[in-house]
């Protein structure tokens, strides 16, 4: 029997929520949710402190932050530094933590019959972790690692600036949140570290301060037998056991501040604050008004509304006068902190080149728009509040269980500041809240030019502002303050934009939310351990073919259409080769299409539907998804707009300047980056370089663009569609949306290029002879960027297993499967956790495949990557190489009880089904896209099962077999890729001072590539897979009723986890 407890408010739940929830106050008062999700393969758990970053001492900025990476290694009970993390990878799970100013969060997740193993190791870490002092000494290394990642973030060193004007006293805010080793060890020795560690530990990690939720399939029961005791176990205030070598700082301890007595951390003279930002891609003004906290007011904060209004995209708001005036990118409008203090109020717009010269009219449009609505008749605001109160009830209603591991979190976050009773429900308004009239004026009113920070991004403002020079102390940005009084004198002679107007009604919200009439009646409940079945060809025709599904297992009224287009004039010139400047037309079409249509669909979002539009190798992509009561309309309509209406040319000139700009900027993007991107080059040349592609994005013409346009969309010779409707929606209705489609393409002329066939491409990655390697060096463009990468590519040269009609390649990707299952615990121990190399290592495994109407050629393929400023990249490799020769030996000496934990773990993970229709659906229009078969029946629906199947029969010796084949035998293939930072500069250092990598390959094996000149030649000598040169694919079209039908464009890519063979999410 479990300890007693005192039983809480059960939580409201959605009516599509069919779990069982039951809340408890623990005899330690700890506050605990335990749900009971019988469809879940899997289980979760996640704590949460109710302390953060906000509660480092000054002396000790970080400590919260290092206190959460210490947690996890080692405790009483589990004294081994990596035994949770090898309980986690034995039971298939994955683990995570982290650090907020207000609350530190831990999760992890496990294949259920697990739970009873993960979840007592999981639970000591809050009653007697170890933190030794070796590990302090180590795992600081890792924590500023993670800090030298963030000093080139743009986003990171905006937060920094902002943190730094907030009033150091006021709040915790103001704290440098993440900690490094000059923060956190300094002068210290670790020794002191670590009582400190303890202490707050011992402060703070006390069940009154803790809130948890622990999901499963298990019965309430069950959770309730192996959960209660566990938690129960964890120390209150008053029973918290002493802890020898503690000398007690009175600075650990902290107080939360309080609504009741709101001041603001920002100087009462708010500045504007310039910053130039590293990427030039970033060019916005963002203005925020200091508030006091409405958190406690819930579903009745006037900030709902607010944000609602003021980042409205439709005809007559803000974003809409700014992006028709050729200003205005992007705008969006939200809470950017908030807690039991006080809250800041932002409005951000994204710029364009006219609009970052003419800033300040974006700034009279804000404070014009605020000043409407204090005018506006509390009629239309009552309307507004009533609508959206109406569409976040639908929303709520009708959203299905998600994944355990996001589940647990976000309830045990919410349980540290919300009730019980609505830790589910609230922000979903169910209870019909009243318009606070009152508090939306009150914030009205402070919404005013004097209570305004404004911070401008961007490099040539930054160039041109005369305001006094600071230097945040923690990343070195330096930024400009200046007061606001030539910013008032400027705003004199600007007048509001006219025509600003509150949102009309809201066409798009569904009538009907009602399931359709054919569903049968027994799938008009959940059904989510349901396999999932594929859709089926519905209508095949000269121009197309439909396939359908309706829904069986999510009993909600939501659907998802996707349609391709294929178009071998997509990408590819008339001579069937690649073009990067037709990719770049598409790509900008595509775009310019999407930003002329943010005002024209942005209601649609709101209730509850969307759309994309791409274009890539292979044709057009247009996908939609929503509430089925519009959901084809809805399709139809934007298809009409895509299609038949031509885009303005200034929707094509901003879209261009950005795309030029974030290319321009990707040079100052993370190092490993930069290596996938070289690694990708080398594997695929055709693509070009980040040069070639600014080449091509600055050399398009508008023109060019209208006649790609005519040529893929308008043309219908060489051209084909699939449509994959699926959801609660009938055949007749998919008919219509498929008859509708044919009506806006128009359906005569298909295949008449002469010889009745559509000629269609296949982009193919290409193949590393056996036993080469490739070690690409070069210098990161980056010139402050401290840390270097290292990206290793093994690429195997056996046919892998697809799931189609054979079993070809199984036993060799079930065998890569369950050893890259079991790798990634071990390399993330040796690497990331005793050498603390750097923040980020990783394993993963890769698919390189090409697929045609004849057969889909497939490779697997194995990557680590390691980001470091630790080691010379060099080194980094024969660090890699060490602990993949010791894996061997791992694998060889794993006592058998461990690998069938992997092997069972993996099975049940790969058959965990799909929980939301969306990804679903997506699933199965991309293997209609990929496979594009002339034997329907040949599409590899769902090859986990078999996968799965495989990995239970699987030996010691097979997985040995496949190890050494692919990773550490001597015929292996390999491109090694090496990003060198400031701190480890190139110097023709193409070994490690250890020379392993080089004594494992014979002479002449290994090239050195030291440009992108070097890595697009090497790729060009390596030949395709499969051995097919030509890029030209013949395919027949052929209208069929039975297992034959038209077939389509083949397609090729690096996909990772094996054509989605790891199901599911």
């Amino acid at each position: 029997m479990p300890p007693s407890y005192t039983p809480l408010p059960p939580p409201t739940q959605s009516p599509s929520d069919t779990r069982h929830h039951k809340s408890y106050l623990l005899p330690n008062n700890l506050t605990l949710l335990l749900t009971s999700h019988p469809s879940s393969p899997k289980s979760s758990a996640s704590i949460s402190v109710n302390v953060g970053a906000g509660a480092d001492p000054p002396s000790l900025p970080g400590l919260a932050h290092f206190c959460e990476h210490m947690v996890f290694l080692g405790s009483k009970a589990y004294p081994e530094e990596n035994g949770y993390k090898k309980i986690i990878s034995q039971s298939g799970g994955s683990s995570n933590a982290s650090t907020s100013m207000e609350s530190t969060t831990f999760k992890f997740v496990t294949t259920a019959s697990h739970l009873k193993d993960v979840l007592p190791c999981f639970t000591s870490f809050f009653i007697e972790p170890l933190m030794t002092e070796s590990g302090v000494g180590r795992e600081v290394n890792a924590v500023d690692s993670e800090n030298s990642k963030n000093l080139t973030s743009d986003a990171r060193r905006r937060l920094q600036v902002l943190k730094s004007l907030a009033h150091p006293t006021s709040s915790g805010y103001s704290n440098f949140s993440t900690g490094s080793t000059s923060t956190i060890i300094g002068s210290r020795t670790t020794s002191s570290v670590r009582s400190h560690l303890l202490e707050f530990h011992k402060l703070h990690y006390v069940a009154e301060n803790m809130s948890a939720c622990v999901v499963g399939p298990q019965s309430i029961n069950e959770l309730e037998d192996l959960v209660i005791p566990l938690f129960t176990s964890i120390p209150s205030v008053h029973k918290s056991p002493p802890t020898e070598g503690i000398v007690y700082d009175s600075s650990l301890r902290y107080e939360r501040t309080s609504s009741e007595n709101y001041e603001s951390s920002w100087p009462s003279k708010n500045p504007i604050y310039t910053i130039a930002p590293l990427r030039s891609s970033l060019r916005s003004v963002s203005i925020m008004f200091p508030l006091k906290p409405y958190n406690h007011l819930k579903d009745s904060n006037p900030l709902k509304i607010l944000s609602h209004l003021l980042g409205h995209e439709s005809k007559g708001s803000v974003y809409y006068n700014l992006q028709r005036g050729g200003l205005c990118e992007g705008l969006s409008a939200g809470v950017r902190m908030e807690d039991d203090g006080q809250s800041l109020f932002q409005v951000k717009m994204e710029l364009t080149v006219e609009g970052e010269r003419k800033w300040e009219e974006g700034f009279k449009a804000v404070f014009g728009y605020v000043q409407m609505l204090k005018e506006a008749g509390k009629e239309d605001l009552e309307r507004i509040w009533k609508e959206k109160t109406e569409v976040q009830k639908m929303h709520f209603s009708m959203s299905s269980p998600g994944e355990p591991y996001a589940f647990a979190p976000y309830v045990a976050r919410r349980l540290g500041r919300l009730n019980t009773e609505e830790v589910l429900r609230s922000g979903s308004m169910v209870n019909n809240p009243e318009f606070p009239e009152k508090e939306f004026y009150e914030v009205l009113d402070m919404c005013n030019e004097e209570n305004c920070l404004v911070e401008v991004v961007s490099q040539r403002l930054y160039a041109e502002c005369e305001g006094e020079v600071r230097k945040e102390k923690w990343y070195g940005v330096e930024y400009k303050v200046e007061g606001k009084e030539g910013l008032k004198e400027k705003l004199k002679s600007i007048n509001p934009p006219q025509g600003l107007m509150l949102p009309p009604p809201n066409t798009y919200i569904p009538s009907s939310l009602e399931l359709n009439r054919n569903v049968p009646p027994d799938c008009r409940v959940p059904q989510i351990s349901k396999p999932c079945s594929p859709p089926i060809l519905l209508s095949s025709a000269p121009w197309g073919r439909l396939f359908h599904k309706l829904d069986d297992r999510y009993a909600l009224p939501i659907s998802y259409a996707s349609l391709l287009i294929r178009s071998p004039k997509s990408c590819h010139s008339s001579n069937g080769e690649f073009s990067l400047k037709r990719e770049t037309l598409g790509q900008l079409y595509v775009s310019a299409f999407e930003h002329g249509m943010r005002s024209v669909f942005y209601e649609a979002g709101i209730a509850g539907m969307g759309y994309g539009v791409g274009s890539t190798r292979g044709g057009v992509s247009l996908k939609c998804h929503g509430y089925s009561d519009k959901l084809g309309e809805f399709c139809g309509d934007v298809l009409r707009r895509f299609v038949n209406d031509d885009i303005e040319e200034e929707w094509f000139k901003v879209v261009q300047e950005r795309k030029v700009r974030s290319l321009k900027s990707f040079y100052k993007e993370r190092p490993d980056y930069y290596a996938s991107f070289l690694e990708g080059l080398c594997l695929e040349p055709e693509k070009g370089s980040i040069e070639d592609m600014v080449e091509a994005m600055e050399g398009a013409k508008f023109e060019e663009v209208l006649q790609w346009k005519q040529e893929v969309l308008r043309d219908h010779k060489d051209r084909f569609v699939d449509l994959t409707y699926m959801g609660n929606v009938d055949s007749d209705e998919a008919k219509d949306l498929f008859d509708r489609v044919g009506h806006v393409l128009g359906t005569e002329g298909f295949g008449e290029n002469g010889d009745g066939q559509v000629s269609c491409m296949a982009k193919e990655t290409r193949l590393m002879d056996e036993g080469r390697e490739y070690r690409i060096h070069v210098q990161s463009k980056n010139e402050d960027e401290e840390n270097g990468a290292v990206t290793v590519l093994f690429q195997g040269k056996e046919q892998s297993f697809t799931g189609r009609n054979s079993n070809e390649g199984l036993r060799g990707t079930a065998s890569l499967k369950l050893v890259g299952h079991m790798l990634r615990e071990p390399l993330f121990n040796e690497l990331r956790t005793k050498q603390t190399l750097g923040y980020i290592v990783s394993s993963n495994l890769e698919s390189h495949f090409s697929a045609t109407n004849d057969k889909v050629s497939k490779v697997d393929a194995v990557g680590i990557t390691v980001v470091s400023k630790k080691a010379d990249p060099s080194d980094i490799v024969d660090r890699i190489d060490k602990f993949l020769l010791d894996f061997t030996g791992i694998l060889k000496s794993m006592p058998e009880s461990e690998i069938e934990n992997h092997k069972s773990s993996l099975y049940k993970k790969m058959l965990d089904p799909w929980k939301k229709l969306h990804h679903e659906a997506s699933d199965a229009a991309g293997r209609i896209r990929r496979y594009a078969p002339e034997g329907l029946g040949d599409i590899p629906w769902d090859p986990a099962p078999t996968l799965a199947e495989e990995i239970t029969k699987l030996t010691r010796e097979d997985m040995l077999r496949s190890w050494e084949t692919l990773v550490v035998g001597r015929k292996r293939s390999r491109i090694v890729t090496c990003v060198h930072g400031k701190l480890f500069p190139y110097k023709g250092n193409v070994h490690g001072k250890a020379g392993l990598s080089a004594s494992m390959f014979g002479a002449g094996s290994k090239r050195v590539l030291t440009s992108v000149g070097d890595v697009r030649s090497a790729g060009f000598d390596l030949c395709k897979i499969d051995g097919v040169g030509s890029g030209w694919r013949k395919m027949r079209l052929r209208v069929a009723l039975g297992l034959r039908v038209g077939v389509v464009v083949g397609a090729v890519g690096v996909l990772c986890g094996g054509l989605g063979l790891d199901k599911k999410k």
